[in-house]
């Protein structure tokens, strides 16, 4: 059967996957000059062991490099403005970012700030970036948040009290550096709530209203790689395989999304996280098998053929070849549940410290893109049933 075929556009930077890459970062760094800003966290200065190294790398090659140490906090407007205002003022060719996703949406925002007009904040309300931003190096240390793949930056206006994007190509990296060493050291907390993130990307990227046959197969093999190792990378953070496998899946995972968007998961992810400061990775772990379960009983033939695609990789072949799509789908959505549990996590939003009472703020802001794509149409009523369901 011939199905109808999606037209697309697909967008990546260059991209650097092998172990102890960052090895190479010095030469990546200096193919766009000598003179360069590194922003990263405090927990990769003082506890990633090639952390030295890379600067003593940089100062052997004559490389003169500036750092901006932070807090693994997540960015604001008044913050990029801030590092936005330094680069245009020293002048640097490049911004190397080095961390979790909080630190490279700040670099990446930053870098395309500094060559463009106005405040960050001008461009969450849609404004584009009219220049190439400052050439920009990504170097995840979590295997989640897709940040060094995306076109987006994910930051908060304090004065609207919301959790916003800035979007535009002209500030994606241009190199992304994926190294599995480097993530040995996130402690297994991390690791759930970062991977549960790369999985919830993942799922909604492949039933979106704007999924493609390229992201389609992006999203399939990130679901098997994440789904095979994320509790073992959880339960041994030095199980460098499960690692690897992880932030293989995690790439994956943001090539698809970055190229068919999200869907009502991160809808609700983003002003639960304002409101309630409740970590992104830990939202979506716990909203993602609610909203499977809502866009299942929509009856969409594509989402059920889908979420039984899932089932079956999840639970594997044996003996479930006569199961319905519909049936599998439901096994998709226990075997998340399993998941959560088994890694100690909470399954329901009381579990999160959530009351009914917190829903009208919440829908309120649940708003933007990812709902627009969610595949099964929504409503204020539909999106508070979601909520009160996964109560």
């Amino acid at each position: 059967m011939t199905m109808e075929f999606k037209p697309f556009t697909f967008r990546s930077p260059r991209i650097v996957f092998k172990r102890s890459s960052w090895k190479d970062i010095t030469k990546i760094c200096e193919e766009f000059g000598k003179k360069g800003l590194l922003i990263t966290g405090n927990t990769v200065k003082t506890k990633s062991g090639a952390f030295p190294e890379i600067m003593n790398e940089f100062t052997s090659k004559g490389v003169a490099v500036a750092e901006i140490i932070r807090e693994g906090k997540e960015p604001t407007t008044r913050e990029v403005d801030a590092i936005a205002s330094t680069i245009k003022k020293d002048g640097y060719d490049w911004i190397l970012g080095i961390g979790g996703g909080s630190t490279l949406d700040l670099a990446k925002a930053a870098s395309g700030l500094a060559r463009n007009e106005g405040s960050s904040a001008d461009y969450q309300g849609g404004k584009d970036l009219v220049r190439d931003g400052v050439p920009f190096i990504a170097v995840p240390t979590t295997a989640g948040t897709g940040s060094e793949i995306t076109n987006n930056a994910v930051l908060i206006n304090e004065e609207k009290r919301l959790k916003l994007s800035i979007r535009g190509d002209k500030m994606m990296a241009r190199v992304a550096v994926f190294d599995p060493v480097l993530t040995r050291s996130m402690p297994p907390q991390v690791t759930a709530y970062t991977g549960l993130d790369a999985l919830t990307q993942a799922i909604e990227a492949y039933v979106s209203k704007a999924s493609n046959p390229m992201a389609d197969l992006l999203a399939e093999r990130a679901i098997e790689a994440i789904w095979g190792s994320l509790f073992n990378a959880f339960r041994n953070g030095n199980d460098l395989n499960a690692r690897e496998q992880m932030l293989y899946g995690s790439l994956l995972s943001a090539l698809a999304f970055s190229n068919a968007k999200l869907g009502a998961v991160h809808g609700f992810a983003h002003p639960i996280g304002v409101l309630h400061a409740i970590p992104h990775g830990l939202i979506c772990g716990v909203l993602l098998p609610h909203v499977m379960r809502f866009n299942l009983a929509g009856n969409i033939h594509d989402v059920t053929r889908k979420y039984g695609w899932i089932g079956r990789k999840m639970i594997g072949k044996s003996g479930r070849e006569s199961l319905s799509d519909v049936e599998l789908a439901n096994m998709a959505i226990n075997s998340i549940f399993d998941l959560l549990e088994s890694m100690r996590l909470p399954t329901r939003l009381a579990g999160l410290g959530l009351k009914a009472d917190d829903f009208p703020a919440i829908l309120d802001e649940t708003k933007g893109s990812s709902l627009q794509n969610n595949p099964r149409d929504t409503s204020r009523e539909l999106l508070e049933k979601i909520l009160k369901d996964a109560l």
